[in-house]
């Protein structure tokens, strides 16, 4: 793309992420290991012999700030130290989560025990099969699986991956890894821990699955999105999402938002990567913005909380005003358009980049015009 050719200057450091990910997204295309992974997820899906869910619960203490008791102070949650973290940390403890909840009942969720690979006796897919990533790329040629003196495949690539976030997943207590004689780690012998992470105690918080939490439909997994959005992303779609599990009325009458200090202090989103990610899901059609639009019937206000246990009552009831308080400046707002959440992810996202780039362009080539007309 020629930006000198429009009187621009170089592309900004998010319009070159942008750009490397259409790359990695068209590796990830051109190998179809988006579409290996959408079946291994559904077959996977699949399993369960009877009462599967439509959608994944997920805690709510795993993305928003909570209170143990009245008088303790906030506990922040796990998602943003995910964020933060390198590599598929956060798609892989949500993928967990998946597989957890789609094994038969009969089975231990905290202890989903899929191999890295199919391979021997089993029927299912391995952690392998779940994840679309590019690999192999060289930087210096700018070129997938150059010749290298030693013999690179995915399959050892992908495993690397996986080991390094379970490394990180460990570190932060939401998963335990027994040692082996000698001190290695059996990272496929990982134990799956509760959202709100392993707890102060030797008793851990081993994961269960709940009964109640927000949902995340299925077609989030099985559809590729889960290979298709940045951690970031991820993050900013589960903090809104909470807010409508938390506020339904409120997200259908005018929508949900998050801005200044209740964004930062109960859901760990700094201003510039929420903001971004917003303006992304909304270009990929996951998010609709309704900042200008009427609201819907009559405004009412949600119970606090609408349904939920009182436990739940306790842990969020601070957050119930300030969620819905805009204060002195007008809050972008959203809904959630799921039927999107059908589509090809990954594709969707490949395909939507360039326009991202586009506009971001625009935006550039408008504020250059408006400080000169100022000067």
């Amino acid at each position: 793309m020629n930006y000198s050719s429009k009187g621009l200057s170089e592309p900004t450091q998010q319009q070159e992420a942008w750009q490397t990910r259409k790359r990695r997204l068209d590796e990830v295309i051109r190998k179809k290991r988006h579409t290996s992974a959408a079946d291994a997820l559904t077959d996977l899906w699949s399993t369960k012999s009877s009462g599967r869910p439509d959608s994944i619960k997920v805690r709510p203490q795993f993305v928003c700030s909570w209170r143990p008791s009245k008088d303790e102070d906030l506990v922040s949650p796990l998602l943003p130290g995910l964020i933060r973290s390198r590599g598929i940390a956060l798609r892989f403890y949500l993928l967990a989560l998946f597989a957890a909840q789609s094994l038969p009942a009969t089975g231990r969720p905290d202890r989903p025990d899929l191999p890295f690979t199919q391979g021997g006796d089993a029927t299912g897919p391995g952690w392998v099969d779940l994840i679309a990533l590019d690999v192999a790329y060289h930087r210096g040629t700018g070129t997938y699986e150059p010749p290298t003196r030693i013999e690179r495949d995915f399959i050892t690539a992908y495993k690397r991956q996986i080991t390094k976030a379970l490394s990180s997943l460990r570190e932060r207590g939401l998963i335990e890894i027994p040692t082996r004689p000698g001190g290695r780690y059996d990272y496929l012998g990982f134990t799956l821990m509760s959202e709100l992470g392993s707890g102060p105690y030797q008793s851990a918080r081993r994961y269960t699955v709940p009964s109640r939490g927000i949902g995340i439909p299925r077609e989030f997994f099985t559809s590729g999105w889960i290979n298709a959005l940045t951690p970031s992303e991820i993050a900013t779609w589960l903090a809104l999402r909470f807010l409508k599990w938390w506020m339904p009325t409120s997200h259908d009458q005018r929508g949900v938002f998050l801005y200044g200090q209740t964004r930062e202090t109960y859901f760990g989103l700094k201003k510039d990567a929420y903001q971004d990610s917003c303006r992304v899901l909304v270009r990929l059609g996951l998010l609709e913005d309704v900042t200008d639009a009427p609201a819907l019937g009559e405004e009412s206000a949600d119970p606090t909380p609408f349904d939920q246990a009182p436990t739940l009552s306790l842990a969020f009831a601070d957050l119930a005003g300030k969620a819905t308080r805009e204060g002195p400046y007008k809050p972008k707002r959203f809904k959630f358009t799921d039927d999107r959440l059908a589509d090809d992810g990954v594709t969707v996202v490949r395909d939507t980049l360039p326009k991202l780039v586009e506009d971001a362009q625009q935006e550039r080539q408008i504020t250059a015009h408006q400080r000169r007309q100022r000067q």
